[in-house]
């Protein structure tokens, strides 16, 4: 009977270039090995420590200080700065906050019912406001003797060379026109002021406004009057 030989152990052959052959190795990027001295080298971490940035240590931030007391608690250096916390009592020396007035409630003057209904119309007292008519008027009365006063000096500068009386003339216009306004504002101002029951004030202005605007207008015809016969003596 003659044996048959035992298969041994077989070596791969060289693989023949083909699809499925490996292709040549290059060399990749190789990651640097962490540096262990240095300035940069990472700092060792103990345990409950939190990571530093940059690992030398060159930056360091203290961390935020935690916060005590229950929400709602004044911290210990609000109170000694002086302040109190809202709605404590004042002490002395310390901020009071200004604390708003109260609202003023209205007074009705007179109530007028409305018939069929168990309802009314309230007329409330409001605080009464100075008349524009009275402004207008003391404003163009003042403005009729200053333009009077200014148009007798140029009749009497321009006396001697003719021109005065011409000038005067002009300015005269204005002056009396400004004195007949403010006599007509004023009057209206007062009608409407008397009529108001108190919630338009300004009787008073009125009232200068009228004499201003009569003084303006007799200053212009008195001016006038003037300029013309000096332009005449002259």
């Amino acid at each position: 009977m003659t044996d048959s030989p035992t298969p041994g152990p077989q070596t791969p052959g060289p693989q023949t270039p083909g699809p499925w052959a490996p292709g040549p190795q290059t060399p990749g990027p190789q990651t640097p090995a962490p540096q262990t001295h240095g300035p940069w080298a990472p700092r060792p971490q103990t345990a409950g420590s939190s990571p530093q940035w940059p690992p030398g240590g060159h930056e360091s931030r203290s961390p935020a200080p935690a916060r005590s007391g229950a929400p709602g608690t004044v911290p210990p250096w609000y109170a000694a700065a002086g302040y109190l916390p809202p709605g404590s009592a004042a002490a002395p020396g310390g901020y009071q906050p200004p604390r708003a007035a109260p609202p003023r409630q209205p007074v009705i003057v007179r109530v007028q019912p409305v018939g069929g209904t168990p309802y009314a119309f309230g007329y409330v007292k409001v605080p009464p406001v100075t008349s524009g008519l009275a402004i207008g008027s003391l404003t163009t009365g003042t403005a009729s003797i200053i333009v009077s006063l200014g148009m007798s000096c140029l009749g009497l500068a321009g006396a001697s060379d003719g021109w005065g009386a011409l000038v005067a003339g002009a300015f005269a216009i204005l002056s009396v026109l400004l004195g007949i306004a403010g006599l007509v504002f004023g009057r209206s101002a007062r009608r409407i002021i008397r009529r108001s029951a108190g919630s338009i004030s300004g009787r008073g202005v009125a009232t200068a406004g009228i004499v201003c605007g009569s003084i303006g207008v007799g200053l212009s015809a008195l001016g006038f009057v003037i300029a013309v016969l000096a332009t005449i003596s002259a």
